[in-house]
């Protein structure tokens, strides 16, 4: 199944600038958050299988004790999808706002199809460059799907940013709140943090490569040359995004970053946004809870590694509003502050 990628990653991360930055290649095609419920629907179905059922399932970690990784693959290798299934998730997605790309699936058959089946019909049917060498979708959250695609000759592409501004772009954006009201500060880390176990796991897979949203930003053209031989592509032209960037209907395409909705360059003004936005207990308890995790990938931090026990012992949320899937001092539970401690006591 070669000349096929995944790219994934926490949401806010840069995923979408990534993904249409890759868009632009006339190799390339990338299709971005095409099959977003299909996602949920099979990691739902297979957790359903051990009798457990909650709203957020992809937000676990690979060391989570609900389930067993190699049991997650082995699932999505055996399941197939009826006709009937098929065409039910395709049309609830057509009302689902987390669908960027409208999918035709009018012209599915009878034939009863796996995951896998569906993601790369999807991609090559879907695609907006139909002479491309590769095909490919973006979809946030989706890093337990990594080792069954690598497993299967599909490229995977993850991105990382400072934790710190992912949850200021999570809980504080200008305008838009791309991931809905804002969260308990732990639940957010935690789920960056499963990027993090992901990569490494499984970095030096040759069919894996993972990049930072600064150097993105910071160092686009060396970057992008990493991703294309990464894919066994042309190099993108010198200064090929200078006049901006394009969308997959050949647009400018409008960057959906919180703090500027406007910009239509790529612009380094949302780095280091945390530090107007987040509160100093905010960023203490974010470098607290994904200390090693920043340490790892040279994120800089303002405390000690002596500091974070009491500081996650004293956080506590603000203004986090009433939701049925999470509780509102889920950051402070006495349960998850033990779990956070005993992290780095083992």
């Amino acid at each position: 199944m070669k000349n096929n990628f995944f790219i994934t990653g926490m949401g806010r991360s840069g995923t979408t600038l990534l993904e249409k930055l890759l868009c632009n290649h006339n190799e390339l095609s990338v299709l971005s958050q095409p099959i977003p419920l299909l996602f949920v629907d099979i990691k739902k179905r297979f957790l359903n299988t051990l009798g457990i059922d909650k709203y957020y399932v992809l937000n676990d970690s690979i060391n989570n004790e609900d389930y067993n990784l190699e049991e997650f693959i082995a699932f999505l290798k055996t399941f197939k999808y009826k006709t009937g299934e098929i065409h039910r998730i395709f049309e609830k997605m057509t009302t689902f706002s987390g669908q960027l790309t409208s999918v035709d699936y009018s012209n599915f058959d009878n034939t009863e199809r796996s995951f896998l089946e569906l993601f790369l019909k999807v991609n090559r049917e879907n695609a907006h460059n139909i002479n491309a060498k590769y095909f490919g979708s973006k979809e946030i959250l989706c890093e337990e799907f990594m080792p069954h695609f690598i497993a299967n000759g599909i490229k995977v592409l993850i991105i990382v940013r400072d934790p710190r501004d992912v949850l200021t772009s999570v809980n504080y954006p200008n305008s838009t709140k791309f991931l809905g009201e804002k969260k308990p500060s732990l639940f957010v880390l935690r789920s960056w943090r499963k990027s993090i176990d992901f990569i490494k796991a499984y970095q030096h897979n040759s069919d894996l490569i993972y990049l930072k949203y600064e150097d993105l930003i910071l160092k686009t053209e060396e970057t992008l040359n990493k991703v294309t031989e990464f894919l066994g592509v042309g190099k993108f032209p010198v200064n090929h995004f200078k006049d901006g960037i394009l969308n997959q209907k050949g647009e400018i395409w409008k960057s959906n970053t919180s703090s500027n909705v406007n910009s239509v360059k790529i612009s380094s003004q949302s780095i280091g946004s945390y530090k107007t936005k987040l509160s100093k207990s905010e960023i203490a308890y974010t470098e607290a809870i994904c200390y090693k995790e920043m340490s790892y990938f040279n994120y800089k931090t303002t405390i000690t590694m002596e500091d974070r026990a009491e500081i996650i012992k004293s956080f506590k949320d603000k203004d986090i509003p009433v939701q049925v899937e999470l509780p509102k001092n889920y950051s402070s539970l006495l349960e998850n502050i033990s779990l956070e401690i005993s992290r780095f006591l083992k």
